[in-house]
């Protein structure tokens, strides 16, 4: 499975397959710094399905094709609190069933000293290609995707 270094989540990166049925945990670190003037208060990450299509927001080109980031999610550990973690899913048109639906996943974590580790795991109800999707984060932390 992948991992994510905090560079490639600070500038943006497009996330691996993701396989209907299987249960994937997320997990989040943030490295020890010789100095603690790196870290302040909260980092944010998302997770942004591509969107295709005119008028569409999302991180990703529009030539890319829309993910279904849909599936149970759980396992909320360490830093990454269920109570702060959202979830969203849209049309651009607001039709349902007319175009596949855009979703976003995101969260607070803190970055003080001791703090910024955690994970949560996500099962979709269908695959998830390659290149669909697009993870994003502010702050210190790694990611690792396992199964």
């Amino acid at each position: 499975m992948a991992a994510y270094t905090q560079e490639q989540l600070n500038s943006g990166s497009l996330g691996e397959v993701l396989n209907a049925g299987t249960t994937y945990t997320f997990t989040f670190t943030t490295p020890a710094f010789l100095s603690q003037s790196v870290y302040g208060g909260n980092a944010y990450f998302s997770m942004d399905s591509a969107a295709g299509g005119v008028g569409q927001s999302s991180s990703l080109s529009s030539s890319l094709q829309p993910a279904d980031l849909g599936g149970t999610i759980g396992g909320f550990t360490g830093d990454v609190s269920q109570s702060l973690f959202v979830s969203s899913s849209y049309t651009a048109s607001g039709a349902i069933g007319q175009e596949p639906p855009i979703w976003t996943y995101s969260f607070p974590i803190r970055q003080n000293v001791g703090s910024g580790n955690g994970a949560f795991t996500l099962n979709p109800t269908t695959t998830v290609p390659a290149n669909s999707y697009y993870l994003k984060s502010t702050g210190h932390m790694t990611l690792n995707i396992t199964s």
